[in-house]
């Protein structure tokens, strides 16, 4: 009897404390698109790579992290305005840096055009893509040897809502090509059932760019709420647990920026 008292006060014991801790814990709220894997999707474990990595690296710090799913550009203009928190993964760009406070980079992607296997066509660099039509979600920045394309007529951008839409497209033959990352577009084939077979990938990268959390200039609280993150982050890749969470979601470790 007395044994079994000992146990349950224990089991109080350690309640109580996990309370106490997730009282102490100051809440810090995240939104992300649903289809960007292997870095976000609301169909991966703990919603894909970049979502799992932002929460235990502020969970580190003391943070809980609170996500929401919402489209790209409602996401920015939340975190923008201060409602939300941060919004993940985003590329840097010179414009974006007068509303974002931007983290360490966590990966380096590698932007890429495909187009449908067998349309003759040979686009051996990226000013072969004058002219062309392509597909880029709307919420995507973009490359900006093709953002003057667009600018000055001299191609024309499509921006459905998700990457699934481009890669149907394509295969429709209603645009020529679609950007994407071999992680994105990877996922997307899975998706959809369709096989790389049907596409073919160019071979020049179009833009390499990083992939970063981004935190509301307007936000007060955003210089600390980066700050913790690089912490936790630096904290995550010096005792392997990073490493773990890259293997997990097989990631390619040669572009996990904190590990080289």
């Amino acid at each position: 009897m007395y044994g079994e008292k000992l146990k349950f006060f224990f089991l109080v014991m350690v309640l109580c404390l996990s309370m106490r801790q997730i009282a102490q814990s100051e809440e810090v709220t995240s939104a992300a698109y649903t289809d960007y894997p292997p870095f976000t999707a609301d169909y991966l474990e703990g919603g894909g790579f970049a979502i799992v990595l932002a929460t235990e690296a502020f969970k580190r710090e003391g943070f809980v992290v609170k996500h929401s799913w919402m489209p790209w550009v409602r996401g920015a203009t939340l975190v923008e305005k201060g409602v939300v928190d941060f919004t993940l993964p985003y590329y840097f760009t010179h414009k974006r840096t007068s509303i974002f406070e931007y983290s360490e980079p966590i990966y380096s992607i590698y932007i890429r055009a495909y187009g449908r296997r067998g349309s003759g066509e040979n686009v051996t660099s990226i000013e072969g893509l004058e002219g062309k039509t392509i597909c880029h979600p709307r919420g995507y920045a973009n490359p900006v040897y093709l953002q003057n394309l667009f600018d000055t007529g001299r191609a024309t951008l499509r921006r459905p809502m998700d990457m699934e839409q481009c890669l149907k497209l394509t295969l429709s033959k209603r645009v020529d090509y679609f950007l994407s990352s071999p992680e994105v577009w990877k996922g997307s084939l899975e998706r959809l059932s369709l096989s790389e077979d049907e596409f073919e990938e160019l071979s020049f990268n179009v833009q390499v760019n990083r992939l970063y959390l981004v935190f509301g200039k307007s936000n007060p609280r955003a210089p600390k709420l980066v700050s913790a993150f690089n912490s936790g982050l630096e904290k995550m890749s010096a005792d392997g647990s990073l490493r773990k969470l890259v293997e997990k979601y097989d990631i390619d470790v040669r572009f996990v920026d904190p590990l080289n």
